[in-house]
């Protein structure tokens, strides 16, 4: 009696579990079909992935950097623009004081980095420089009538010097002991100061002295100037932001090569390649 009545049972369970368990087996089937349908949802439709963005600070240093109605704008702009798209990054600059600023920003994790900038001590301890961006001329400066030889040991002994405030002149002229009697922030205040005889000699970048010149209507003819030396002009990255980001300075001194490159052939001047 037993025996019947488990098995008249025996079959509405098997149908009732085999209606249940049809979600389960219908899922095993269809499981690669889902996996295949999220992973192009992800790829195509959470929308672009957007490309690393890299926070730059840069002084008011026309004509490479300077800010006009709240945007960073120059030559260095630009050309620092280019060379993050080709690494595939975002930029995002803002333009600050002087490089003092642009070190403590750094140091403070506010920026990620900064541009343009030659090499010294002080930037060192903190972040690295990439690859030449490009040369940086600093040049002597003196009165169209003035008699001052500039590279001469008299005038590192008895002559006088300006400079604009915390840039690389300025410390390089600090730490080879020259009297500096004028530190301006600004390269207008920098030639007016010159014309009244504050100083003797100014050391300044040969662009940024030219870009004054020409703002203020002044004649190159009012000056006499020399090559003092050549300095590479790169990008400083945080250390900091480096380690955080492993191979990131190998790719931005890829695309500085390329952009270089370019650039140079699109003015028919010849360039070196950028060091690694």
């Amino acid at each position: 009696m037993a025996s019947q009545s488990s098995g008249a049972l025996g079959a509405p369970v098997a149908r009732w579990y085999k209606r249940a368990m049809w979600p389960v087996r219908a899922s095993r089937r269809f499981l690669p079909l889902l996996a295949f349908g999220l992973a192009v949802w992800l790829t195509l439709g959470a929308g672009p992935v957007r490309a690393q963005t890299v926070r730059l600070a840069a002084p008011e240093y026309p004509p490479y950097t300077s800010e006009v109605n709240g945007e960073a704008v120059g030559i260095a702009v630009d050309l620092v623009e280019k060379i993050m798209r080709q690494a595939g990054l975002r930029m995002e600059a803002h333009v600050v004081p002087n490089y003092s600023r642009c070190v403590f920003e750094v140091s403070h994790q506010i920026a990620d980095g900064f541009f343009l900038g030659s090499r010294n001590s002080e930037r060192d301890a903190v972040a690295v420089m990439t690859a030449p961006v490009m040369i940086n001329r600093w040049i002597w400066v003196v009165r169209g009538g003035s008699a001052v030889n500039p590279e001469t040991s008299a005038f590192k002994q008895h002559g006088s010097v300006g400079v604009l405030l915390n840039t690389n002149p300025h410390v390089w002229l600090k730490s080879k002991g020259y009297t500096i009697t004028g530190t301006p922030t600004s390269g207008v205040s920098l030639l007016a100061m010159l014309d009244a005889g504050r100083f003797d000699a100014a050391l300044v970048p040969e662009l940024v002295f030219q870009h004054f010149v020409q703002q203020t209507g002044r004649a190159a003819s009012q000056y006499r100037s020399s090559l003092h030396s050549s300095q590479d002009f790169g990008i400083y990255l945080a250390k900091d932001y480096l380690r955080a980001h492993p191979g990131l300075l190998e790719r931005i001194n890829a695309a500085i090569a390329v952009v270089t490159s370019e650039a140079a052939r699109g003015s028919g001047k010849k360039t070196v390649p950028a060091k690694p």
